[in-house]
C-alpha cells in the first residue's frame, strides 16, 4: 500500500469499465438446442449492450464532482463527515507514544493468543513476529502506511469484539493456505474507505472495477448509518461525531471479516496467490448488503 495522497478522488485512466469476468461470460454451453441458438446468442448481445451502456453511464457519472455523496450532504451532516474522515486520515506515527500504546494493545492481545513471550522494544518495535501476525515484515508500520493509525486501532477493537473469530484466524499454522491477520484487517479499512470515498490510497480497491449504482447505494446507506447513530441534540463536537462513526464504522468492519473468512473457506484450496481476489469478492459481497439494507439493523440482520 502507498502513502495516501490528498487528491481528489477520480477514476485511474487505467480502471476497467467492466464488471468481473464471470457476470459478461457466455451463458450459452453445449446443450443448447440448434432451434434455439440464433435467438439466444441475440438476446445475450442485447443484454450484454445494456450492461455494457449502464456501466458506461456510471462510469461517466463516478467523475462528476457534484456527485459526491458526502459533498451533497446538508451543510451539518456535510461537517460531521468531514470530521470523521479527517479523523481516519491521521497517518500513523511510529514516535507517537498514543500510537505506541496501541501497537502494544495489538502486540499483547496477538502473544497472548499466540502464547509468544516476548517483550515489544521501544522505539525499535521492529521484530521477526510479527510476521505470525500477519505482517509482511519486521517493522507493522510499513503496513500501516495506507490506513494509517486508524487501520491499527480497528485491528484492537476487531480482537475486543470478535475474539472468537480472532481465536480462529490466530489458530491457523503460518502458512501459504491461511489468512493473514493483520494484513486482511489493514485491507478492510481501505475497502470501507474507498467506499466511502475517504482516501485515495493505491491498492487493490482502487483500480478495481465499481458496480455502479450498486456501489454508490452502499456508500449511501453507509454513510447513513453513520449520521443516525449521531444523537439529535447531543454532543457535536468532533471528538463525539466521530466516536459515533467509528462504532458503525467497525460494526461494518467486522461483518466484512466474517465474510472475507467464509469466502477464504469456501476456496477449494485457499492460497495466499488468491487473497486480493477473495478480498475483492469481499467488497462485492459487502456493497451488495449494503445496498440491501436502508438500516444498520437490517444490514446486520443480511450478515
Amino acid at each position: 500500500m502507498l502513502r495516501n495522497r490528498n487528491k481528489q478522488h477520480a477514476r485511474p485512466e487505467n480502471q476497467p469499465l467492466l464488471d468481473s469476468e464471470d457476470r459478461y461470460s457466455d451463458d450459452e454451453g453445449d446443450t443448447l438446442l440448434g432451434g434455439h441458438r440464433s435467438g439466444e446468442k441475440k438476446n445475450n448481445i442485447v443484454a450484454k449492450a445494456g450492461r455494457l451502456f449502464m456501466d458506461l453511464i456510471y462510469a461517466i457519472t463516478d467523475m462528476i464532482p457534484g456527485l459526491d455523496l458526502v459533498g451533497d450532504l446538508p451543510e451539518r451532516d456535510r461537517a460531521r463527515m468531514m470530521a470523521f474522515k479527517t479523523y481516519v486520515s491521521q497517518p500513523y506515527n511510529a514516535e507517537d507514544s498514543g500510537h505506541f500504546a496501541v501497537l502494544r494493545q495489538l502486540w499483547d492481545a496477538c502473544c497472548s493468543e499466540a502464547r509468544v513471550k516476548e517483550e515489544l522494544g521501544q522505539p525499535d518495535v521492529s521484530s521477526a513476529t510479527w510476521k505470525k501476525f500477519g505482517f509482511q515484515g519486521t517493522d507493522p508500520g510499513t503496513d500501516f502506511r495506507g490506513g494509517g493509525v486508524f487501520s491499527l486501532k480497528n485491528l484492537v477493537q476487531f480482537i475486543e469484539g470478535e475474539h472468537v473469530l480472532f481465536h480462529r484466524l490466530m489458530s491457523q499454522p503460518p502458512s501459504v493456505h491461511s489468512i493473514p491477520f493483520a494484513i486482511a484487517g489493514i485491507n478492510i479499512t481501505m475497502m470501507l474507505l474507498h467506499l466511502l470515498q475517504f482516501t485515495t490510497a493505491k491498492t487493490c480497491f482502487s483500480t478495481a472495477p465499481t458496480h455502479g449504482s450498486i456501489t454508490k447505494l452502499a456508500r449511501k446507506h453507509m454513510l447513513q448509518y453513520m449520521l443516525n447513530s449521531i444523537s439529535e441534540g447531543g454532543d457535536d463536537s468532533d471528538e463525539a461525531v466521530s466516536a459515533a462513526c467509528e462504532a458503525v464504522f467497525m460494526t461494518v468492519y467486522c461483518a466484512s471479516y466474517k465474510i472475507l473468512f467464509a469466502l477464504w473457506e469456501e476456496e477449494e484450496t485457499p492460497n495466499i496467490m488468491q487473497f486480493n481476489s477473495v478480498l475483492l469478492k469481499t467488497k462485492t459481497a459487502i456493497e451488495e448488503k449494503l445496498r440491501r439494507a436502508a438500516t444498520l439493523n437490517e444490514f446486520l440482520a443480511s450478515v
